[in-house]
């Protein structure tokens, strides 16, 4: 355990509890309420096993299978000691016991809860109560207390539950619909489903220091009238209940004499670990019962790969620092200056639970999950007032406190000797003794490409309009310009080298004025200022490098004929939404009034007027040489297609003032390869047109057109960190070579009146919307002084350097020649390590909800937080298999060198 000033943590708590139990003793005498120990909302370690669901046929138990490895094929099950007092959890997964996959597909859930005893034979009518659905054991620092609804012959599962919990009032079959939006909470069948059990917790098996709860939940199999009475045009099953699932746990003493009650935050400055991918609240605090271990970081040569603590106390934090040492091997040294502290603050929102209806805390909960390199003042202590769908007599109150994730990324160098570095970070704040947390770095063989130079795609947005209206600057303003670099700084770490520069205004892109100015001159005709257009450019390959797309956006939906062809469903459902209405209108941009010494908003002919082309080739000829002077003219593209698109006509009227330019589309369905088959289409960004992996990667990394994947899931912002590190990943090994439309800063910046955050920039053009194809992410936000990084953000970018490393094996195993330099041995290495992940990958995407009808609303669909597999994925070691596959891709670059 860590140990402050010659104490370890647990003893500090148990000094600065007995002052606490004092009070809660004369409070009790007076009002008998129990001391809660453990409870729901406590902090547990948790384990799932996943396996599909088992229904109980004539002929036996009968596994419901979709034909999908990912969903058929069980996850490991726990180690065989793990209620053990003394079992390594710490790498399970931490947090409230409702954080748990609520689905059909949970097979066993187990938990470990801790609590400190001072003295055994003080401690008084200890018990516990669970209630649960499917069958429950009950250990005691390893020892078996008790189970309940486990029959000796199920065969290692629960007992049954009978097939009226399964049926509606007039004997069809309750769907899973029926049974969340019809059942009163008295229903019969919830009392059935419901199951409880009670034991008392005698002194004799408790410890002085750290005692261990665990439960063991295991499901019931279902009936055969869900598969009998199931709807035939449905496809297959639809479940009302999950049989395996944790509803409710308490633990409770009479007194609190001669213990610690580990259910609430405690008093005093703590700190403690967090997984990389788990979201942290201002609602957390710290498990007296757990050490402080060393912070372990897993990484290559020349990435960057991070890891957190946080820190929480019931009284404002003031003057946190957190400062690194160098790290140092056997035989090098990585300088402290390489090692990047930020401190987390609150922002953006995460799914936690599947259902609506359920909270995993027993208040509202804020994500702590902007990252600011820039140390706080303080960190002021947030109280919140108890979720009122958990209000339950002797719930204890909700004790509120200050809380800051602590983050460090280490930017390995790419000549650093591969091996373990170890340092230290420092941690201080005012009115507390330094703490002093070790840091372990592990860095594997294996050198990864610089970020603008790897084979994964990466298309990030950047937002100066946002920006502008964040932190109210002038547009163009050095403060501004200031804003945009830093935001392109931190797109860089993405390896994104795409740039947009509007000619128009009030795109979808949300931006007010165009980049070109069409200066009036006293002729009337126009010249034009570049003066903005370059120093962004300029700005941006400054930050990025040299860009791969350098998109001029010229077109955009409110240009389109309102009877266009093909399109017109597409204006239907424009209408329908109550935003749009204009159509058929020229392109808009930023005139200059030099007599009146101000900007205007200009309405140019329609591209297909005769009057267009004397305005618009002059332009594009001196874009095209400005291009040309900085060595990028092959970048040059022109935008934007979405699922309505420029007319045949427009088309040729840019094949003639832009000649050779190619088209950027961002759709759901275009396929083609021309626009009009007159000018090509550079890159697209598709929804549906796209295939994923199943059993085997499609190695979309190697196609030769740039195609990428958009997600452009609504919510897409509070999907869970494993899917954000899997992103890259999961579009490689499709058919796409990564993914686009990523917003950077596109945060909502827009408020109501009460300064609620409602809208993003684009939302103030209505008649540039595109419905669901806007941009519905951002991967930065709104710092104290100027833009900033975010926990999905940090998954993304450890995610792509993952993907780079897949993809130098699949590139050998692929390439016959290569393939034969690795030898059998390592080929299988690759081939079960690649297959593995494959699989892992696709259960974080998975819904694993109560649908298994193959709909997009099913348990196998993508288009969802996945909040289930992401809590697999949180408890399955991932950290072990990222380290193996640095390792084997090192092996593997070295064979084939």
């Amino acid at each position: 355990m860590m140990r402050i000033r010659g104490r370890c943590v647990w003893q500090l708590w148990c000094a600065g509890a007995v002052l606490l139990a004092c009070g809660v003793s004369l409070c009790q005498t007076q009002v008998a309420s129990p001391t809660v120990v453990l409870d729901t909302f406590s902090y547990w370690r948790i384990f799932h096993t996943l396996r599909p669901p088992v229904m109980r046929a004539a002929d036996g138990l009968r596994p419901l299978l979709l034909n999908k490895p990912f969903l058929d094929e069980e996850t490991p099950s726990p180690p065989d000691d793990w209620a053990k007092q003394d079992f390594d959890d710490s790498r399970w997964m931490r947090g409230p016991a409702r954080l748990v996959p609520a689905t059909p597909y949970l097979s066993r859930l187990c938990l470990r809860g801790k609590f400190l005893v001072t003295d055994p034979s003080a401690v008084r009518d200890l018990k516990i109560t669970l209630e649960f659905q499917g069958g429950a054991t009950v250990f005691v620092n390893g020892r078996r207390l008790t189970s309940a609804f486990l029959s000796s012959s199920s065969n290692g599962l629960a007992d049954d539950y009978p097939a009226e919990v399964f049926l509606a009032d007039d004997g069809g079959l309750l769907t899973f619909e029926a049974s969340r939006r019809t059942l009163l909470p008295d229903d019969r069948r919830l009392r059935t489903l419901r199951r409880s059990l009670s034991a008392d917790i005698p002194s004799s098996i408790l410890r002085t220091g750290v005692n261990v709860v665990a439960i063991d939940i295991t499901r019931a199999p279902y009936p055969s009238v869900v598969d009998e009475k199931k709807d035939p045009k449905a496809g297959h099953w639809n479940f009302a209940w999950n049989t395996c699932q944790l509803n409710a746990v308490r633990v409770t003493a009479s007194a609190p004499d001669g213990l610690v009650p580990a259910g609430r935050r405690q008093p005093g400055f703590q700190v403690w670990h967090s997984n990389l991918l788990a979201g942290d609240y201002d609602v957390d605090f710290a498990d007296p019962c757990e050490e402080i271990t060393p912070l372990v970081l897993r990484g290559c040569r020349n990435g960057s790969f991070s890891g957190k603590v946080v820190v929480g106390n019931t009284q404002p934090i003031r003057a946190l620092r957190a400062v690194p040492s160098q790290l140092r091997s056997a035989s090098s040294t990585i300088p402290a200056s390489r090692v990047r502290v930020r401190y987390g603050f609150p922002w953006g929102a995460e799914s936690m639970t599947l259902f609506y209806d359920q909270s995993a805390y027993p208040a509202g909960a804020s994500l702590l999950a902007g990252l600011t390199d820039e140390p706080p003042d303080e960190i002021p202590v947030r109280q919140k007032s108890p979720d009122p769908r958990l209000a339950k007599d002797g719930l204890p109150p909700v004790v509120a406190g200050a809380v800051a994730p602590v983050w460090v990324t280490v930017d390995v160098p790419g000549e650093a000797a591969p091996g373990v570095y170890t340092g230290t970070l420092t941690l201080s704040a005012a009115g507390i003794q330094p703490i002093f947390i070790p840091l372990e770095l592990s860095v594997a063989d294996f050198v990864l490409p610089d970020a603008g130079k790897r084979r994964t795609f990466v298309e990030m947005l950047q937002s100066p309009d946002t920006l502008a209206a964040e932190y109210g600057v002038a547009p163009w303003s050095e403060e501004h310009w200031n804003l945009i670099s830093a935001s392109f700084c931190l797109i860089r770490e993405s390896g994104s080298r795409v740039i947009y520069i509007p000619l128009i205004c009030e795109t979808n892109f949300g931006n007010e004025e165009s980049m070109v100015r069409w200066v009036r001159k006293p002729d009337g005709s126009f010249g034009y200022d570049f003066s903005v257009m370059e120093r962004y450019l300029d700005t941006a390959r400054q930050a990025l490098g040299t860009p791969e797309l350098v998109v001029f956006v010229v077109w955009d939906v409110y240009m389109s004929e309102k009877t266009d062809g093909s399109a017109s469903s597409w204006h239907t459902m424009r209408e329908g939404s109550g935003k749009g209405g204009i159509y058929g209108m020229g392109p808009v941009v930023t005139g200059w009034d030099p007599a009146a010494g101000k900007a205007q908003r200009l309405v140019l002919p329609r591209y297909t007027d005769a009057a267009s082309e004397p305005l618009w080739k002059p332009l594009f000829d001196q874009i095209r040489q400005k291009m040309a002077e900085r060595g990028i003219e092959q970048a040059m593209a022109l935008g934007m297609m979405t699922d309505i698109w420029p007319s045949k006509a427009e088309a040729e009227f840019f094949a003639r003032v832009a000649p050779g330019a190619g088209w950027v589309a961002h759709t759901h369905y275009f396929g083609g390869s021309s626009l009009h088959g007159v000018a090509p289409v550079s890159y697209r960004t598709a929804v549906w047109t796209i295939s994923n992996a199943t059993t085997k990667s499609l190695m979309g990394w190697k196609r030769p057109d740039l195609l990428a994947r958009y997600w452009r899931q609504l919510g897409f912002d509070t999907y869970p960190s494993s899917q954000w590190r899997h992103l890259s990943e999961f579009a490689v090994t499709g058919d796409q070579r990564g993914t686009g439309r990523l917003g950077g800063d596109f945060w909502e910046v827009l408020k109501d009146r009460s300064g609620q955050r409602k809208a993003r920039i684009y939302s103030r053009y209505p008649q540039s919307n595109w419905r669901n194809l806007d941009i519905y992410v951002s991967l930065l936000c709104p710092g104290p002084r100027r833009p900033a990084a975010t926990q999905h953000y940090i998954a993304f970018l450890e995610g792509v350097q993952e993907a780079e490393a897949r993809i130098v094996i699949e590139d050998a195993l692929s390439d016959p020649a290569k393939r034969e330099k690795l030898g059998e041995d390592l080929v299988h290495r690759c081939q079960t390590l690649l297959a593995d992940r494959l699989r892992d990958m696709q259960r974080c995407f998975t819904q694993y909800n109560n649908r298994l009808d193959g709909s997009p609303a099913s348990v196998g669909s993508t288009c969802g937080p996945g909040t289930a597999g992401h809590f697999w994925f949180l408890s399955s070691d991932w950290e072990s298999r990222t380290e193996a596959l640095f390792r084997l891709a090192g092996e593997v670059a070295e064979k084939v060198r």
